[in-house]
């Protein structure tokens, strides 16, 4: 499981607000088909109390593995790990820091959003 910060509270770029959600990425095998379903079963392993101050994405490792969006390089810079069986994370988000820094990737703040920059664009998964 991985916590990551949102474009709207981001500590560690100076921008968190009170009253922020908490976003969450969950990689796990056997998750449910539909999407809306992984998300009421994640929910009821949080507290009570926080369940409406969550955001869970939840993706199989095949599905994690399948493509790179701009959020996957959004997590492998600010994302922390809490919880990793096997360094899975720690692996690929090791690579795309190293594939952000090996294409000269950079990430430029547009109004309210991030965007990034490509020198050049990758055309392949991320699997190793």
């Amino acid at each position: 499981m991985i916590w990551w910060p949102s474009c709207c509270s981001v500590p560690g770029r100076g921008e968190e607000r009170e009253g922020s959600d908490w976003d969450f990425l969950v990689v796990a095998r056997n998750l449910p088909e539909r999407t809306l379903e992984r998300a009421f079963r994640l929910k009821k392993l949080l507290p009570p109390l926080h369940r409406g101050e969550a955001s869970l994405l939840a993706r199989t490792p095949e599905e994690f593995t399948a493509g790179l969006p701009d959020l996957y390089l959004d997590i492998a810079l600010d994302g922390v790990i809490l919880h990793d069986t096997d360094e899975y994370m720690a692996e690929r988000l090791g690579f795309l820091r190293a594939l952000i820094r090996r294409k000269g990737l950079s990430r430029e703040k547009d109004g309210h959003d991030l965007i990034w920059r490509w020198e050049q664009p990758p055309a392949y998964r991320l699997r190793r």
